[in-house]
């Protein structure tokens, strides 16, 4: 087993291995889902790409740059990222954030080196009262997408003093899909309140790790993660939108029952919940686009026309799943889940 005891000018890191219910919930909460490794020495992929439909995300853009200078502010904006991570946490957001640093050779010897950010946000990310400018992205990338984003900028931009670490200016700030950033520096994602190392393939002699330590994190879970593009079935939609809208009816359904005080869910559907969707995938052959994504699917029974099998899933997605794929079953029917039970 590869040792992930990082040891660096601050002191030491520990890394350990991610557990399966961790990586779980990174795929039930991520719009196009998580491919898990098959061997330890893989990494884990996650969705960027489904078909010909990108995963999008917002970019800072600095001024072009020569490409000593960009690779300078490649690894400079690693070290701001981790510094900036415990302040993102006091916002106690419930969504998903991979924060990026991007580098991109383009024309005439000019680079481009900034941040990116993709989310997958949770709806109680969207606070009340917002202006219209603190939600300029929810119709894009999802309700409370924005703030998640402005509050890892800022907390970028204040730690920036503190670390002695410049922020280059800022031009621009853009929609852009994954492929138009170049080379993605993924050092950490961020579930709620977890961080996740997820740097593949992991560079301990990179010096973000120094400040990571320096910002509290003595032991972080570490899964592997790379960009993953997979194959879609035809004549169904999966644009990023799309995908983002469907989890965000589920989370913010789930958050009023919760609010509600509605009834928990059956045994079967409690454990479908922990991410037992393979029955799923294999009946429907919809795993790449499943991608074991537990939440995905609540209470659905699953017959498809060539298994005709049976399978349970979590999360009301008897719907979500099978609208968008009604080609795939022979039949869909919702068995059980949470109710309001007052009169």
């Amino acid at each position: 087993m590869e040792d992930l005891n990082i040891n660096t000018v601050a002191g030491n890191l520990e890394l350990v291995p991610a557990t399966l219910d961790e990586l779980k919930l990174v795929a039930a909460q991520w719009p196009m889902g998580v491919v898990f490794r098959q061997a330890e020495t893989e990494p884990n992929g996650l969705i960027f790409q489904v078909g010909e439909q990108e995963a999008y995300g917002i970019k800072l853009q600095p001024p072009d740059t020569d490409e000593r200078t960009a690779r300078a502010l490649y690894f400079n904006n690693l070290a701001l990222i981790a510094s900036a991570l415990p302040l993102y946490l006091e916002h106690q957001h419930q969504g998903i954030m991979v924060p990026c640093t991007y580098y991109k050779d383009k024309t005439d010897g000019r680079f481009e080196s900034g941040f990116a950010f993709f989310v997958s946000p949770h709806p109680a990310s969207k606070a009340a009262g917002q202006t219209k400018a603190g939600v300029v992205y929810d119709d894009k990338l999802g309700d409370g997408a924005s703030k998640m984003i402005f509050d890892f900028a800022g907390a970028i931009a204040k730690v920036s003093k503190g670390a002695n670490l410049p922020v280059n200016t800022v031009i621009g700030i853009d929609l852009r899909p994954r492929l138009a950033l170049g080379t993605l520096g993924m050092p950490f994602l961020v579930q709620g309140g977890k961080v996740l190392a997820i740097q593949h393939p992991l560079r301990k002699e990179q010096p973000f790790w120094a400040f990571a330590l320096r910002a509290g994190f003595s032991k972080l879970a570490y899964a592997p993660m790379i960009t993953a593009a997979v194959p879609g079935p035809p004549n169904a939609p999966h644009a990023w939108l799309d995908r983002v809208k469907i989890l965000s009816l589920r989370l913010r359904a789930e958050t009023e029952a919760h609010r509600a005080g509605s009834v928990g869910q059956c045994d079967r559907c409690t454990a479908a919940q922990r991410g037992w969707t393979v029955e799923l995938e294999q009946a429907s052959g919809l795993g790449d686009v499943a991608s074991d994504r537990a939440g995905d699917f609540q209470g659905a029974r699953a017959v498809s026309r060539n298994a005709r099998r049976e399978a349970i899933a979590p999360t009301r997605g008897t719907w979500g799943l099978g609208l968008p794929h009604p080609e795939r079953f022979a039949a869909l029917a919702p068995i059980c889940g949470g109710g309001d039970i007052a009169p």
